[in-house]
């Protein structure tokens, strides 16, 4: 715990070793922690491989650790898992690297690996009233590598013919709000 405070407030590499002290006659343990910081250390850069299709902008928007900023281990962690949450990564592992020359500088290096973020559906049924259904669907929720969503889904019988199209960006603008268009003809 001394290490993970310490290592949210900038000092990446510090180091706490307990020292017992036994007590024979009394048959009680202290417990002295000795507690080296080191440097204070700054994030110089944070470098992101494994990503083929998604745009560097759309991981740098979900990091809460920054360049140029003082290392936090809670922030890595954080960023960690909103990568993780959007769905387009199998795995995100970070890992930090020491600048040679500079004790007081880290790179972070963000390796992902990318997952397929869209399906396509096709669907084919029977009902008495309706007659034979036919249904196709497609969606990408990593569109472009935009981090933008879009859907296609075109259904047909005897009865009605329906086509739908749906676009949603979750970062429409900087501060996050999302945008959306739904757009849909029976």
């Amino acid at each position: 715990r001394i290490t993970a405070m310490l290592g949210n407030i900038g000092y990446a590499n510090a180091e706490v070793n307990p020292v017992p002290d036994i007590n024979r006659e009394t048959q009680e343990i202290s417990i002295n922690f000795t507690v080296n910081p080191g440097p204070r250390v700054q994030v110089r850069r944070i470098e992101v491989t494994g990503n083929v299709r998604t745009a560097d902008e759309v991981i740098r928007r979900e990091l809460r650790q920054f360049e140029n900023s003082w290392y936090s281990q809670s922030s890595l962690g954080r960023s960690k898992i909103r990568l993780q949450r959007l769905g387009f990564f199998e795995t995100v592992d970070v890992e930090s690297k020491p600048v040679p020359g500079r004790p007081d500088q880290v790179d972070v290096v963000l390796n992902v690996k990318e997952r397929n973020s869209g399906s396509f559906v096709f669907g084919l049924g029977y009902q008495q009233l309706y007659g034979l259904t036919a249904s196709v669907q497609v969606s990408e929720n990593n569109f472009l590598g935009s981090g933008n969503r879009i859907a296609v889904n075109v259904q047909n019988n005897s009865y009605s013919k329906r086509l739908s199209f749906s676009y949603s960006d979750p970062y429409f603008t900087e501060s996050g709000v999302s945008l959306g268009y739904n757009l849909s003809f029976s």
